[in-house]
């Protein structure tokens, strides 16, 4: 795997003091993988070794590591920039939350440190480059993730309360930017988002006008129906309320696919069909689609490799 790091704050270093050390106790009923976008699964395993987990990957697939210099918060990316013949669509695969909460000795803590375990748009952006060799594809981790969190201005909150914020979506507009500016050309994007990424797909397409198809799986797009959905839940950091339709008329013209498993209970059905209800009250016209698919779960990764397989050729001839 090549290495291109353009921020030494973010450097993969993580010290054992923000190893899942020190970890909050939460001494009151909460389920926090129960949240907006999800918090993926618990982890087992050490950030180190999700860094290594990652950069295994990244390397197995011949994609470089990009620390994007954005701001507030660098980004974590790993991709293929300089394919041959290039197509003019850049493919930007979006991480979820990652890990929120930690179990230990039967009481549950507050992550130190978000970095997700598996990469499920990692995995699924090496399929993408498996299938095309033209393609630029990128893969963006959230802010927080695979950094030390401290170097990068984090607190919990950047990951918890503050998951969807502005702060967020500015981190990620910038490192587009950024991006724009490397490939020195005229692109969109395609924005894929898993969980939260999906979220965060939705908010920057109400911004920018380079965003031309969003695609999401397991994607929380309603804040409304979501916590309605889980009204029996408590939540210690929830985010503000966000909606994705505040520029109606910027996300008329994008195309959207959203893929919802069928039994899943974290991001179920009822808030895409409320996303869906709220979207075409308001752009009546607009190409927005929603993929119900049987038997597949929040986290099953296997199963989401295989819609995607599936999917590939009906995404690329969409373009």
């Amino acid at each position: 795997m090549k290495h291109s790091v353009f921020l030494d704050s973010a450097s993969p270093l993580i010290g054992n003091k923000i190893c899942d050390s020190g970890l909050r106790p939460i001494f009151f009923t909460i389920l926090l993988v129960i949240l907006s976008g999800c918090a993926g699964s618990f982890s087992k395993i050490s950030p180190y070794e999700r860094i290594a987990q990652a950069n295994a990957e990244a390397e197995r697939i011949g994609f470089t590591r990009i620390v994007w210099p954005s701001n507030p918060h660098p980004l974590w990316s790993y991709g293929r920039f300089d394919p041959p013949t290039p197509s003019d669509t850049v493919y930007v695969y979006m991480e979820g939350d990652g890990i929120l909460q930690v179990n230990r000795y039967g009481q549950s803590y507050l992550s130190n440190n978000p970095t997700p375990s598996p990469q499920l748009p990692l995995l699924l952006a090496g399929l993408h480059a498996a299938y095309d060799p033209h393609d630029v594809i990128t893969y963006i981790a959230r802010p927080c993730q695979f950094t030390h969190p401290e170097q990068d201005r984090c607190q919990p909150l950047n990951w918890l309360s503050g998951r969807y914020g502005p702060q967020v979506v500015k981190s990620y507009s910038s490192a587009l930017d950024a991006l724009r500016a490397k490939l020195k050309r005229n692109i969109k994007f395609h924005l894929i988002g898993y969980s939260g990424g999906g979220t965060i797909a939705m908010l920057l397409a109400n911004e920018r006008s380079d965003v031309v198809r969003v695609t999401t799986l397991g994607g929380n797009l309603d804040h409304e129906a979501f916590f309605a959905f889980h009204r029996d839940r408590k939540e210690t950091y929830p985010p503000p309320p966000f909606n994705l339709l505040t520029h109606p008329e910027k996300i008329s013209h994008i195309r959207q696919y959203h893929v919802v498993g069928k039994s899943d209970v974290i991001v179920p059905g009822v808030i895409a069909q409320a996303f869906m209800r709220k979207f075409r009250s308001q752009v009546p016209a607009g190409d927005a689609k929603i993929e119900f698919v049987e038997g597949q779960d929040h986290y099953n990764v296997e199963g989401w490799k295989k819609i995607w397989h599936r999917l590939l050729p009906q995404l690329k001839a969409l373009k």
